[in-house]
């Protein structure tokens, strides 16, 4: 047993060596940004070129999910601004594809390392998604994969796809892979824009399911609760406001959101009113608002000037 155990050790030496060689390369982040996939590879790349390689400035910042993506037509509310309260200010809609509050910090921290930044409008829904982002490992510093917030099922598909990665990149480097970056991409805004009408007959009433496992609940809501955590404390030390916007699918908005106390303790929540959610014409599909629905969502932030003051 005891020359078993030696042999394990000695073998896991070079292996251990091997995979902290290729996690610790250094690696050009915009990289791993335009890694992410074909679904989202220009939206994270773009998030990143927003962030990094474009002068204009970034003073409120929309975070969340597609649903956000298509909920918050930032130029329109920009102008909007402007003209009915004179407020000259320079919004950014940086929602990002799939749910994962690890995204949402990933994308938070990128932004406050490299712009002054006034305030933070996160995304909340009916209740917290309890999953990692399908894209945190790819595009996390990797302190963040191997010491997240809080682990949950899914830390060693992290850690395997950092490792993945960063290795590409060093092929990339090498010119082992024949993998090509687009040139900088120069939007400001990043609203998603969609005349798509649902059917009626597809949506789906997203209202809450009532919570039965209550421990199950308890046990899974503290990885959200811990990246909200983080969010909050990255705000707090870059002097940054922090709102919360509900936005939610269709007739969600009939009851507020589970965790709605949790967000009180970071900052104020908006709850738009239930007249947007509960027609049909406001949204694409169950989840997601078109254009109908977004302008009813920038008449709601007009009434609330103080988000942009």
């Amino acid at each position: 047993m005891k020359r078993f155990i030696i042999t394990l050790i000695l073998f896991s030496i070079p292996l251990i060596a091997f995979l902290s060689v290729i996690l610790c390369f250094p690696m050009d982040k915009r990289f791993a940004y335009a890694y992410t996939g074909k679904d989202s590879y220009t939206r994270s790349l773009w998030i990143y070129d927003r962030i990094n390689n474009n002068s204009t400035p970034i003073d409120v910042a929309f975070i969340g999910t597609s649903r956000t993506i298509h909920a918050i037509n930032d130029s329109v509310l920009q102008k909007q601004l402007l003209t009915v309260y004179s407020i000259k200010t320079h919004l950014a809609n940086l929602g990002y594809y799939r749910l994962g509050r690890n995204m949402n910090y990933v994308i938070i921290k990128e932004l406050l390392k490299k712009r002054t930044v006034k305030t933070i409008v996160l995304e909340v829904t009916s209740d917290e998604d309890i999953s990692s982002n399908l894209d945190f490992g790819y595009v996390a510093d990797l302190i963040d994969v191997i010491y997240p917030a809080h682990i949950n099922q899914v830390y060693f598909s992290d850690l395997c796809k950092s490792f993945n990665v960063h290795l590409s990149y060093i092929k990339y480097k090498l010119n082992l892979e024949n993998d090509t970056i687009n040139c900088v991409l120069p939007q400001i805004y990043g609203y998603g824009n969609s005349t798509q009408l649902a059917n009626l007959n597809d949506l789906k009433h997203m209202d809450r399911y009532p919570v039965t496992n209550y421990f199950g609940r308890w046990l899974n809501i503290l990885y959200p609760r811990a990246y909200l955590n983080k969010i909050a404390e990255l705000c707090k030390a870059n002097n940054v406001k922090l709102y919360f916007l509900y936005i939610a699918g269709y007739t969600t908005y009939s009851r507020p959101p589970l965790e709605l106390d949790t967000y009180k303790k970071y900052g104020q929540v908006f709850l738009p009113p239930y007249t947007i959610s509960d027609h049909a014409e406001n949204f694409m599909d169950e989840a997601h608002m078109n254009n109908t629905g977004a302008d009813k969502m920038t008449d709601y932030l007009l009434t609330h000037p103080e988000l942009f003051r």
